[in-house]
């Protein structure tokens, strides 16, 4: 018998999985507050040094290694887990801490599987501190182990390494996972570029559609070369944070149930609903499915505002905004720039006394990461556009300076449209550098340096595109009919403006009545559903 299977059979029972066994709120909160660990390190990286490790955080099994996400074979036998503590690796607190997790995990999937304290049983998990982070897939054979160092000891990293012991592998290396990221090799660590490798097709079991929100998903900057370059990024809208290690997902736990053959499982239709057909429009499609695309159209006489083309998003609800058709007579300006060119809004060039900076036009997200958008508004895609202003550490302003950005949209003519002229858009403000009255809008007569606030926004910090109204009728303080809208961005107003890129889509400039009649339109029509927590 050798030495560690010495250590196995010597190790007692210290907790059993029941309610007696959770340590109490304070207990738990005392312990959390003295943790150290850095959150902003994925658990893949722990221990990525260590040989025989693959995908970063999964020890490499004797036999049978890499086969599948999922490998029936290796599921655990009559959906019981059983498992011990290697003696003298946790204090009391912690261990009992584990407990409580898979306590809940067990909960959240309405015991589905059920993990129990090891007495005879010859396959078993064996739980044990080595610093690091990982685990084999599903049941190996005989004791295995599963490692959960000083760093590991969070809800959401121990949920992740127990669905590697369930059977599971990373979200990532899908076979169809192309459909739903770009990875970016050049940004990833040669040496652990394998880590990020297809799996086969004809050997995997997906069991739900591919979901950016698993807590089984590699965060973008995983195995990266520079903290501040993604190895990947979503190719659609993503309403949660990509490789989370807060909660299991509906569809974690539905592979969960649908891998141990478990009743009660969450079934969601996995088609978009019949598309609305726009007024004086028309919208063409031939599927529903998830991926699938949807395009719209206009009768002569009327603008499509909005996205052209949409697609069923992995949440089964259709990308972007609900388009609508207004009178081309009623609408002075529709920009989702994803046209060439900016629809005539240009640098603001009219006061020579002034330097303002320019805006950029961009497709997909921005270069500084932790502010700005991912995709664009309108399309919801890295392939859409929109306009912004970089914000990064080259562009820093000098101690008690605010630099000016600014694009400005000239020649427009308000004094023949029928109840004045108003204004919407949509802004990204996202970032620690945000600050009430970063972002601005002006009117001035037609080329004047002259300029009037009409809108500042209100330091709305936000990974979301944000709708933004003005209707209140836009015009100079004098008489005119050709006036300019100006947008401006002011940097430098926070401790961290390098941290505060501003964006800008759809903006629309017509009538009031217009602009009221597509606001009720898209009250009507919202319809946008975010991930929620399972449990």
């Amino acid at each position: 018998m050798s030495i560690m299977d010495n250590q196995i059979f010597a190790v007692l029972c210290m907790c059993l999985v029941n309610v007696q066994c959770r340590p109490t709120e304070s207990e738990v909160f005392a312990y959390l507050k003295a943790m150290k660990n850095d959150p902003t390190l994925p658990e893949q990286n722990f221990g990525k040094d260590t040989p025989g490790l693959i995908q970063g955080d999964i020890l490499e099994a004797q036999r049978d290694v890499r086969n599948s996400v999922v490998n029936y074979q290796r599921t655990w036998t009559n959906n019981v887990i059983p498992y011990t503590f290697a003696p003298n690796n946790y204090s009391f607190t912690e261990q009992n801490y584990i407990v409580s997790v898979i306590t809940d995990m067990m909960k959240i999937t309405s015991n589905c599987v059920t993990f129990i304290p090891r007495t005879t049983e010859k396959d078993f998990v064996y739980i044990q501190n080595a610093g690091e982070c990982n685990s084999a897939i599903g049941r190996t054979g005989g004791a295995q182990i599963l490692n959960l160092g000083d760093k590991c000891l969070k809800n959401g990293t121990i949920m992740h390494e127990l669905m590697h012991t369930l059977g599971f592998w990373h979200e990532h290396t899908r076979p169809d996972r192309d459909k739903y990221i770009n990875v970016y090799e050049n940004n990833i660590l040669k040496e652990y570029i394998y880590n990020f490798y297809k799996m086969p097709a004809n050997s995997v079991i997906l069991l739900e559609q591919y979901d950016y929100c698993s807590i089984m998903h590699y965060s973008p900057t995983t195995f990266s070369t520079d903290p501040l370059k993604h190895t990947f990024e979503p190719r659609q809208h993503v309403d949660c944070e990509i490789g989370q290690r807060d909660y299991l997902t509906e569809k974690d736990v539905n592979r969960i149930k649908k891998l141990y053959n478990c009743e009660k499982v969450v079934f969601r239709e996995e088609m978009c609903a019949k598309p609305i057909t726009p007024r004086n429009g028309n919208v063409t499609f031939s599927d529903r499915k998830i991926s699938s695309k949807i395009q719209y159209n206009c009768s002569t006489g009327y603008v499509l505002i909005g996205p052209s083309e949409r697609f069923c998003r992995n949440d089964v609800t259709w990308s972007g905004d609900e388009p609508l058709c207004l009178p081309t007579n009623n609408v002075l300006n529709f920009c989702n720039f994803d046209e060439p060119g900016t629809c005539n809004w240009n640098p603001d060039i009219s006061d020579p006394d002034q330097d303002y900076e320019e805006w950029s036009k961009q497709a997909g997200s921005t270069k500084t990461p932790r502010t700005g958008p991912v995709f664009d508004h309108t399309r919801e895609t890295s392939e859409g556009f929109y306009m912004y202003v970089e914000s990064s550490e080259k562009n820093k302003p000098t101690q008690n300076q605010t630099r000016k950005f600014r694009i400005r949209n000239s020649n427009i003519n308000h004094g023949d449209v029928e109840g004045g002229v108003c204004m919407s858009f949509y802004s990204n403000t996202y970032g620690k550098g945000i600050v009430p009255g970063s972002l601005q809008v002006y009117v001035a007569h037609s080329n004047s340096s002259q300029t009037k606030l009409i809108w500042k926004d209100d330091g709305t910090n936000s990974q979301k595109w944000i709708r933004r109204i003005i209707s209140t009728q836009i015009k100079p303080d004098s008489m005119g009919k050709m006036i300019d809208i100006i947008i401006e961005v002011d940097i430098g107003q926070s401790a961290t403006p390098w941290e505060s890129d501003i964006a800008v889509d759809d903006i629309l400039i017509a009538s009031c009545n217009q602009i009221k009649t597509y606001e009720d339109w898209l009250e009507k029509h919202a319809s946008t559903m975010v991930p929620q927590p399972v449990g």
